[in-house]
């Protein structure tokens, strides 16, 4: 038995060794509430690998089966602004939470996204947006104060 334990410890921690360490999501839904409600958040979209106060470029890797619960929707105001910052177009959006955890599925002009936030803070959320469709993703970083 002993045998089999340490196997996985080994496992685990040669697994540990060769992924990416990403800085902790929220660990619940009711703590990233906490964390984000009653703050304006500004948004700065990025694409490719996420920014270097957050992670080295790696490998990401994530598996697991997650139960999509319609009645836990969540519906929020979105509003969309150009790159002179003028507001473009105000929406609510219906998001509902998969397992309790930080992802969302969205669904918007008849595409499915799926949205992971993989870091939360008090003062920054980085999360990653991925079509369902074509499987595309990009990071988005929101700051609670303007950034430049």
């Amino acid at each position: 038995m002993w045998q089999y334990q340490a196997f996985l410890v080994i496992l685990l921690l040669g697994s540990a060794i060769s992924q990416c360490v990403y800085a902790p999501a929220a660990t619940s839904i009711l703590w990233e509430g906490y964390l984000i409600y009653g703050k304006a958040w500004y948004a700065t979209h990025r694409f490719g690998h996420p920014v270097g106060f957050l992670t080295d470029k790696c490998f990401k890797a994530t598996a697991g089966i997650f139960d999509v619960k319609p009645d836990l929707s969540i519906h929020f105001p979105v509003t969309y602004f150009d790159e002179r910052n003028n507001k473009e177009e105000s929406i609510t959006v219906a998001s509902y939470i998969i397992g309790m955890q930080s992802k969302f599925y969205v669904h918007h002009n008849n595409t499915g996204f799926l949205v992971s936030d993989f870091a939360v803070t008090d003062s920054y959320i980085a999360t990653e947006i991925c079509d369902m469709s074509t499987g595309r993703c990009k990071y988005i970083l929101s700051f609670s104060q303007p950034h430049i």
